[in-house]
Protein backbone atom coordinates (compact mmCIF):
# COMPACT_ATOMS: atom_id res chain seq x y z
CA UNK A 1 0.00 0.00 0.00
CA UNK A 2 1.67 3.64 -1.13
CA UNK A 3 1.85 6.56 0.90
CA UNK A 4 -1.51 8.46 0.92
CA UNK A 5 -1.76 11.68 -1.13
CA UNK A 6 -4.47 13.88 0.60
CA UNK A 7 -5.81 13.88 4.13
CA UNK A 8 -9.37 12.90 3.80
CA UNK A 9 -8.70 9.79 2.09
CA UNK A 10 -11.30 6.52 2.79
CA UNK A 11 -8.74 4.42 5.32
CA UNK A 12 -7.86 7.32 7.26
CA UNK A 13 -12.04 7.94 7.60
CA UNK A 14 -12.71 4.95 8.87
CA UNK A 15 -10.00 4.63 11.01
CA UNK A 16 -11.12 7.48 12.81
CA UNK A 17 -15.10 7.07 12.84
CA UNK A 18 -13.82 3.67 14.46
CA UNK A 19 -11.80 5.23 17.06
CA UNK A 20 -14.48 8.13 17.79
CA UNK A 21 -17.08 4.81 18.50
CA UNK A 22 -13.85 3.39 20.65
CA UNK A 23 -13.42 6.60 22.49
CA UNK A 24 -16.89 7.09 23.31
CA UNK A 25 -17.05 3.87 24.64
CA UNK A 26 -14.19 3.97 26.74
CA UNK A 27 -15.35 7.44 27.93
CA UNK A 28 -18.21 6.01 29.00
CA UNK A 29 -16.76 3.61 30.96
CA UNK A 30 -13.99 6.14 32.50
CA UNK A 31 -16.41 8.22 33.69
CA UNK A 32 -18.68 6.19 35.23
CA UNK A 33 -16.69 3.39 36.81
CA UNK A 34 -14.55 5.69 39.30
CA UNK A 35 -17.49 8.18 40.19
CA UNK A 36 -19.47 4.47 40.80
CA UNK A 37 -16.35 3.78 43.19
CA UNK A 38 -16.41 7.44 44.84
CA UNK A 39 -20.20 7.93 45.63
CA UNK A 40 -20.27 4.04 46.91
CA UNK A 41 -17.47 4.77 49.61
CA UNK A 42 -17.24 8.81 49.78
CA UNK A 43 -13.60 8.80 49.69
CA UNK A 44 -11.35 10.70 47.28
CA UNK A 45 -8.58 8.72 48.28
CA UNK A 46 -9.97 5.66 47.93
CA UNK A 47 -10.79 6.67 44.61
CA UNK A 48 -7.73 8.10 43.51
CA UNK A 49 -5.47 5.15 45.05
CA UNK A 50 -7.49 2.62 42.66
CA UNK A 51 -7.05 4.97 39.74
CA UNK A 52 -3.11 5.14 40.83
CA UNK A 53 -3.24 1.37 40.76
CA UNK A 54 -4.91 0.14 38.34
CA UNK A 55 -2.77 2.42 35.98
CA UNK A 56 0.27 0.71 37.26
CA UNK A 57 -0.15 -2.35 34.74
CA UNK A 58 -0.52 -0.10 31.93
CA UNK A 59 2.68 1.52 32.46
CA UNK A 60 4.35 -2.06 32.07
CA UNK A 61 1.55 -3.47 29.20
CA UNK A 62 1.85 -0.18 26.88
CA UNK A 63 5.63 -0.90 25.78
CA UNK A 64 4.13 -4.69 24.86
CA UNK A 65 1.74 -2.75 22.59
CA UNK A 66 3.92 -1.05 21.13
CA UNK A 67 6.37 -3.78 20.09
CA UNK A 68 3.21 -5.35 18.87
CA UNK A 69 2.37 -2.41 16.52
CA UNK A 70 5.30 -2.63 15.16
CA UNK A 71 5.68 -6.15 14.67
CA UNK A 72 1.97 -7.72 13.35
CA UNK A 73 -1.09 -5.95 11.90
CA UNK A 74 -1.89 -2.62 13.74
CA UNK A 75 -5.80 -3.03 11.72
CA UNK A 76 -6.06 -6.99 13.45
CA UNK A 77 -5.00 -6.02 16.76
CA UNK A 78 -7.20 -2.87 17.45
CA UNK A 79 -10.10 -4.92 15.79
CA UNK A 80 -9.37 -8.09 18.23
CA UNK A 81 -8.73 -6.28 21.23
CA UNK A 82 -11.94 -3.87 21.02
CA UNK A 83 -13.81 -7.19 20.61
CA UNK A 84 -12.29 -8.53 23.80
CA UNK A 85 -13.14 -5.11 25.99
CA UNK A 86 -16.77 -5.79 24.93
CA UNK A 87 -16.53 -9.18 25.70
CA UNK A 88 -15.09 -8.41 29.02
CA UNK A 89 -17.47 -5.42 30.10
CA UNK A 90 -20.58 -8.21 29.07
CA UNK A 91 -18.83 -10.45 31.59
CA UNK A 92 -18.78 -7.57 34.71
CA UNK A 93 -22.80 -6.39 33.33
CA UNK A 94 -23.90 -10.33 33.99
CA UNK A 95 -21.88 -10.63 37.40
CA UNK A 96 -22.40 -6.85 38.21
CA UNK A 97 -25.29 -7.77 41.02
CA UNK A 98 -24.02 -10.92 42.47
CA UNK A 99 -20.29 -10.00 43.48
CA UNK A 100 -18.96 -7.01 45.18
CA UNK A 101 -19.58 -4.19 43.16
CA UNK A 102 -15.91 -2.37 44.44
CA UNK A 103 -13.85 -5.41 43.81
CA UNK A 104 -15.02 -6.07 40.60
CA UNK A 105 -15.38 -2.42 39.09
CA UNK A 106 -11.52 -2.67 40.31
CA UNK A 107 -10.74 -5.60 38.22
CA UNK A 108 -12.95 -3.97 35.39
CA UNK A 109 -11.10 -0.45 35.31
CA UNK A 110 -7.48 -2.61 35.27
CA UNK A 111 -8.81 -4.68 32.27
CA UNK A 112 -10.06 -1.53 30.68
CA UNK A 113 -6.94 0.30 31.02
CA UNK A 114 -4.94 -2.42 30.16
CA UNK A 115 -6.63 -3.59 27.34
CA UNK A 116 -6.87 0.42 26.22
CA UNK A 117 -2.97 0.44 26.76
CA UNK A 118 -2.32 -2.58 24.06
CA UNK A 119 -4.48 -0.35 21.39
CA UNK A 120 -3.03 3.06 21.94
CA UNK A 121 0.06 2.43 20.62
CA UNK A 122 -1.65 1.01 17.23
CA UNK A 123 -3.50 3.66 17.38
CA UNK A 124 -1.32 6.42 17.65
CA UNK A 125 1.55 4.52 15.48
CA UNK A 126 -1.66 4.16 12.64
CA UNK A 127 -2.16 8.09 12.28
CA UNK A 128 1.37 9.02 10.10
CA UNK A 129 0.58 5.72 8.00
CA UNK A 130 -2.68 6.91 6.72
CA UNK A 131 -1.91 10.46 5.68
CA UNK A 132 0.46 12.27 3.68
CA UNK A 133 3.24 13.70 6.22
CA UNK A 134 2.61 16.69 5.48
CA UNK A 135 -0.32 16.62 6.70
CA UNK A 136 -0.17 15.31 10.28
CA UNK A 137 -0.91 18.35 12.39
CA UNK A 138 -4.35 18.28 11.17
CA UNK A 139 -4.66 14.63 11.05
CA UNK A 140 -3.72 14.62 14.45
CA UNK A 141 -6.00 17.73 15.35
CA UNK A 142 -9.33 15.55 13.49
CA UNK A 143 -8.47 12.47 15.88
CA UNK A 144 -8.43 14.97 18.92
CA UNK A 145 -11.64 16.64 17.77
CA UNK A 146 -13.57 13.17 17.37
CA UNK A 147 -11.94 12.22 20.93
CA UNK A 148 -12.60 15.47 22.37
CA UNK A 149 -16.70 15.05 20.88
CA UNK A 150 -16.73 11.63 22.43
CA UNK A 151 -15.30 13.22 25.76
CA UNK A 152 -17.89 15.81 26.07
CA UNK A 153 -20.90 13.66 24.90
CA UNK A 154 -19.86 10.50 26.87
CA UNK A 155 -19.88 12.73 30.55
CA UNK A 156 -23.23 13.85 29.59
CA UNK A 157 -24.62 11.02 28.56
CA UNK A 158 -23.40 8.88 31.18
CA UNK A 159 -24.41 10.73 33.87
CA UNK A 160 -27.86 11.35 33.13
CA UNK A 161 -28.33 7.42 32.84
CA UNK A 162 -26.33 6.80 35.94
CA UNK A 163 -28.77 9.19 37.59
CA UNK A 164 -31.76 7.96 35.69
CA UNK A 165 -31.56 4.40 34.31
CA UNK A 166 -28.68 3.48 36.21
CA UNK A 167 -25.10 1.61 35.61
CA UNK A 168 -26.03 -1.07 33.56
CA UNK A 169 -27.95 1.03 30.93
CA UNK A 170 -24.36 2.56 30.61
CA UNK A 171 -22.80 -0.69 30.09
CA UNK A 172 -24.90 -1.82 27.35
CA UNK A 173 -24.17 1.01 25.39
CA UNK A 174 -20.63 0.75 25.66
CA UNK A 175 -20.24 -3.08 24.50
CA UNK A 176 -22.47 -1.91 21.87
CA UNK A 177 -20.08 0.94 20.86
CA UNK A 178 -16.78 -1.27 21.03
CA UNK A 179 -18.31 -3.78 18.76
CA UNK A 180 -19.22 -1.34 16.37
CA UNK A 181 -15.56 0.00 16.43
CA UNK A 182 -14.14 -3.31 15.57
CA UNK A 183 -16.38 -3.49 12.94
CA UNK A 184 -15.80 -0.19 11.35
CA UNK A 185 -11.83 -0.62 11.87
CA UNK A 186 -12.05 -4.12 10.26
CA UNK A 187 -12.87 -2.15 6.80
CA UNK A 188 -9.80 0.09 6.91
CA UNK A 189 -6.07 -0.94 5.25
CA UNK A 190 -3.49 0.50 6.91
CA UNK A 191 0.08 0.52 6.08
CA UNK A 192 2.04 -3.04 7.17
CA UNK A 193 5.65 -3.88 6.63
CA UNK A 194 5.63 -7.92 7.88
CA UNK A 195 8.30 -8.05 10.31
CA UNK A 196 8.56 -10.98 13.11
CA UNK A 197 5.52 -11.82 13.94
CA UNK A 198 3.62 -12.30 17.33
CA UNK A 199 5.43 -15.79 18.41
CA UNK A 200 8.48 -14.04 18.59
CA UNK A 201 7.24 -11.20 20.55
CA UNK A 202 8.61 -12.52 24.06
CA UNK A 203 11.71 -13.46 22.31
CA UNK A 204 12.37 -9.66 21.46
CA UNK A 205 10.56 -8.03 23.65
CA UNK A 206 13.78 -6.82 26.33
CA UNK A 207 15.84 -5.44 22.94
CA UNK A 208 12.81 -3.80 21.25
CA UNK A 209 12.01 -1.55 24.55
CA UNK A 210 15.75 -1.02 25.05
CA UNK A 211 16.04 0.09 21.36
CA UNK A 212 12.97 2.56 22.12
CA UNK A 213 14.73 3.73 25.26
CA UNK A 214 17.78 4.39 23.65
CA UNK A 215 16.72 5.83 20.20
CA UNK A 216 14.57 8.97 23.14
CA UNK A 217 17.90 9.15 24.81
CA UNK A 218 20.75 9.18 22.99
CA UNK A 219 19.90 9.34 18.89
CA UNK A 220 17.30 12.04 19.62
CA UNK A 221 17.16 12.94 23.18
CA UNK A 222 14.89 15.57 22.41
CA UNK A 223 12.09 13.38 21.83
CA UNK A 224 12.84 11.66 25.82
CA UNK A 225 12.59 15.45 27.20
CA UNK A 226 9.35 16.13 25.71
CA UNK A 227 8.02 13.40 26.81
CA UNK A 228 8.71 13.80 30.16
CA UNK A 229 7.39 17.16 30.29
CA UNK A 230 3.79 16.03 28.69
CA UNK A 231 4.06 13.53 31.25
CA UNK A 232 4.12 15.87 34.24
CA UNK A 233 1.83 18.34 32.63
CA UNK A 234 -0.38 15.34 32.49
CA UNK A 235 0.03 14.48 36.35
CA UNK A 236 -0.84 18.28 36.97
CA UNK A 237 -3.47 18.81 34.79
CA UNK A 238 -5.51 15.57 33.67
CA UNK A 239 -6.84 14.62 37.24
CA UNK A 240 -8.81 17.57 37.32
CA UNK A 241 -11.27 15.94 35.02
CA UNK A 242 -10.68 12.04 36.51
CA UNK A 243 -10.65 12.87 40.14
CA UNK A 244 -11.12 16.40 40.89
CA UNK A 245 -14.66 17.23 39.28
CA UNK A 246 -16.15 14.28 40.83
CA UNK A 247 -14.98 14.84 44.17
CA UNK A 248 -15.60 18.89 44.10
CA UNK A 249 -19.11 18.97 42.25
CA UNK A 250 -20.55 15.55 44.63
CA UNK A 251 -18.44 16.28 47.63
CA UNK A 252 -17.77 20.06 48.06
CA UNK A 253 -20.81 21.59 45.54
CA UNK A 254 -23.18 18.63 46.80
CA UNK A 255 -24.44 18.49 43.60
CA UNK A 256 -25.80 15.00 41.43
CA UNK A 257 -24.19 12.63 39.23
CA UNK A 258 -26.13 14.69 35.97
CA UNK A 259 -24.75 17.93 37.12
CA UNK A 260 -20.93 15.80 37.54
CA UNK A 261 -21.47 14.40 33.84
CA UNK A 262 -21.81 17.75 32.56
CA UNK A 263 -19.61 20.13 34.10
CA UNK A 264 -16.83 17.20 33.07
CA UNK A 265 -18.75 17.55 29.09
CA UNK A 266 -17.95 21.23 29.28
CA UNK A 267 -14.55 21.35 30.89
CA UNK A 268 -13.27 18.34 28.28
CA UNK A 269 -15.20 20.67 25.05
CA UNK A 270 -11.73 23.22 26.55
CA UNK A 271 -10.03 20.58 24.02
CA UNK A 272 -11.96 22.22 21.43
CA UNK A 273 -10.28 25.65 22.40
CA UNK A 274 -7.11 24.05 22.49
CA UNK A 275 -7.68 23.02 18.70
CA UNK A 276 -8.61 26.40 17.84
CA UNK A 277 -5.82 27.63 19.78
CA UNK A 278 -3.23 25.67 17.48
CA UNK A 279 -4.85 27.52 14.49
CA UNK A 280 -3.90 30.28 15.57
CA UNK A 281 -0.35 29.83 16.81
CA UNK A 282 0.23 27.72 13.26
CA UNK A 283 3.84 27.90 13.16
CA UNK A 284 4.43 28.99 16.34
CA UNK A 285 2.55 25.84 17.64
CA UNK A 286 5.81 24.27 18.63
CA UNK A 287 7.68 22.23 21.42
CA UNK A 288 9.35 26.05 22.15
CA UNK A 289 5.58 27.01 23.94
CA UNK A 290 5.97 24.30 26.77
CA UNK A 291 7.08 26.20 29.17
CA UNK A 292 4.44 29.18 28.50
CA UNK A 293 2.01 26.41 28.83
CA UNK A 294 3.50 25.22 32.06
CA UNK A 295 3.33 28.88 33.51
CA UNK A 296 -0.43 28.78 32.34
CA UNK A 297 -1.19 26.05 34.01
CA UNK A 298 0.40 27.01 37.25
CA UNK A 299 -1.79 30.11 37.18
CA UNK A 300 -4.99 28.31 35.90
CA UNK A 301 -4.50 26.20 39.48
CA UNK A 302 -3.29 28.69 41.76
CA UNK A 303 -6.35 31.26 40.10
CA UNK A 304 -8.73 27.85 41.10
CA UNK A 305 -7.62 28.01 44.67
CA UNK A 306 -8.32 31.72 44.91
CA UNK A 307 -12.04 31.07 43.58
CA UNK A 308 -12.95 28.99 45.98
CA UNK A 309 -11.30 30.87 48.85
CA UNK A 310 -12.64 34.04 47.72
CA UNK A 311 -15.48 33.71 45.92
CA UNK A 312 -19.88 32.32 46.79
CA UNK A 313 -20.50 28.41 46.35
CA UNK A 314 -22.56 29.19 43.16
CA UNK A 315 -19.71 31.87 41.93
CA UNK A 316 -16.79 29.81 42.60
CA UNK A 317 -18.75 26.63 40.93
CA UNK A 318 -19.12 28.15 37.45
CA UNK A 319 -15.02 29.58 38.02
CA UNK A 320 -14.18 26.84 38.33
CA UNK A 321 -15.61 24.80 35.39
CA UNK A 322 -13.90 28.02 33.74
CA UNK A 323 -10.27 27.81 35.09
CA UNK A 324 -10.77 23.74 34.10
CA UNK A 325 -12.09 24.04 30.55
CA UNK A 326 -8.52 26.29 30.23
CA UNK A 327 -6.34 23.77 32.24
CA UNK A 328 -7.59 20.90 29.54
CA UNK A 329 -7.26 23.71 26.30
CA UNK A 330 -3.80 23.92 27.67
CA UNK A 331 -3.28 20.26 28.16
CA UNK A 332 -4.80 19.76 24.17
CA UNK A 333 -2.21 22.31 23.00
CA UNK A 334 0.82 20.27 24.66
CA UNK A 335 -0.54 16.95 23.31
CA UNK A 336 -1.03 17.79 19.70
CA UNK A 337 2.27 19.51 19.67
CA UNK A 338 4.32 16.35 21.56
CA UNK A 339 2.04 13.68 19.63
CA UNK A 340 3.05 15.59 15.94
CA UNK A 341 6.76 16.26 17.23
CA UNK A 342 7.04 12.36 18.23
CA UNK A 343 5.64 11.16 14.90
CA UNK A 344 7.82 13.50 13.00
CA UNK A 345 10.63 12.72 14.44
CA UNK A 346 10.51 8.98 14.73
CA UNK A 347 11.10 6.24 11.59
CA UNK A 348 8.33 4.81 10.80
CA UNK A 349 9.78 1.40 12.11
CA UNK A 350 10.42 2.56 15.58
CA UNK A 351 6.80 4.74 15.72
CA UNK A 352 5.10 1.84 17.83
CA UNK A 353 8.14 1.45 20.47
CA UNK A 354 8.23 5.32 20.82
CA UNK A 355 4.56 5.77 20.88
CA UNK A 356 4.44 3.28 23.43
CA UNK A 357 6.79 4.37 25.61
CA UNK A 358 5.24 7.80 25.31
CA UNK A 359 1.88 6.36 26.74
CA UNK A 360 3.54 4.76 29.77
CA UNK A 361 5.88 7.65 30.92
CA UNK A 362 2.40 9.86 30.48
CA UNK A 363 -0.06 6.75 31.85
CA UNK A 364 2.89 6.63 34.95
CA UNK A 365 2.45 10.82 35.19
CA UNK A 366 -1.15 10.53 35.38
CA UNK A 367 -1.51 7.44 37.93
CA UNK A 368 0.76 9.38 40.22
CA UNK A 369 -1.50 12.73 39.66
CA UNK A 370 -4.40 11.01 40.41
CA UNK A 371 -3.19 9.89 43.56
CA UNK A 372 -1.93 13.30 44.78
CA UNK A 373 -5.37 14.79 43.84
CA UNK A 374 -6.82 12.19 45.88
CA UNK A 375 -5.07 12.46 48.77
CA UNK A 376 -5.13 16.41 48.31
CA UNK A 377 -8.65 16.65 47.89
CA UNK A 378 -9.73 14.20 51.08
CA UNK A 379 -7.10 16.19 53.18
CA UNK A 380 -8.69 19.49 52.27
CA UNK A 381 -12.24 18.45 51.37
CA UNK A 382 -13.67 21.39 53.45
CA UNK A 383 -10.80 23.66 52.26
CA UNK A 384 -10.25 22.38 48.73
CA UNK A 385 -8.47 25.74 48.22
CA UNK A 386 -5.13 24.55 49.44
CA UNK A 387 -5.04 21.70 47.38
CA UNK A 388 -4.80 24.18 44.55
CA UNK A 389 -2.63 26.08 46.04
CA UNK A 390 0.02 23.03 46.49
CA UNK A 391 -0.29 21.81 42.74
CA UNK A 392 0.15 25.49 41.82
CA UNK A 393 3.17 26.17 42.98
CA UNK A 394 4.54 22.07 41.64
CA UNK A 395 3.08 23.51 38.18
CA UNK A 396 5.50 26.83 38.72
CA UNK A 397 8.27 25.18 39.92
CA UNK A 398 8.15 22.54 36.84
CA UNK A 399 8.27 25.86 34.63
CA UNK A 400 11.12 27.41 36.05
CA UNK A 401 13.25 24.27 35.67
CA UNK A 402 11.66 24.12 31.93
CA UNK A 403 14.16 26.05 29.59
CA UNK A 404 13.69 25.50 25.99
CA UNK A 405 15.62 27.24 23.04
CA UNK A 406 16.77 26.86 19.64
CA UNK A 407 14.48 26.42 17.24
CA UNK A 408 11.32 23.49 16.68
CA UNK A 409 14.12 20.38 16.17
CA UNK A 410 16.46 21.56 18.88
CA UNK A 411 14.14 22.25 21.73
CA UNK A 412 15.36 20.74 24.76
CA UNK A 413 15.01 21.06 29.04
CA UNK A 414 17.72 21.71 31.04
Amino acid sequence: MQQETKLLNKNFLLFVAGWEFSMTADALLRFTLPLYIFMATGSATLMGVILTWTAIPVIIIMPIGGIMADRISKRKLMVTLNLLIAGMTLIYTLLIGLISGILLTTILILVLFTLHALITPSAEASVPLLVPTNSLVKANSIAFLLTIFSSVGAPILAGFMLEHIGLVSILWLSISLFILASATKSFANIRFQKSEGLSSIYKVAKDDIKNGIHFIRITNPNIGKIIILTAIASMLAAPVMSVALSVLVTGYFARTESVVGLAQGLVVFGGTFGLILIGILSKKASIKITRPIFLILACLLLMSGVALLMLSSEISFLVILFFFFLITSSMTVLAIIAWAYLGEQTPEDKLGKVMSLNGAVIALGLAIGNGIYGVLLDIFLESPEFAFFILGSLAFIVSYFTKLKHSYETDSMN
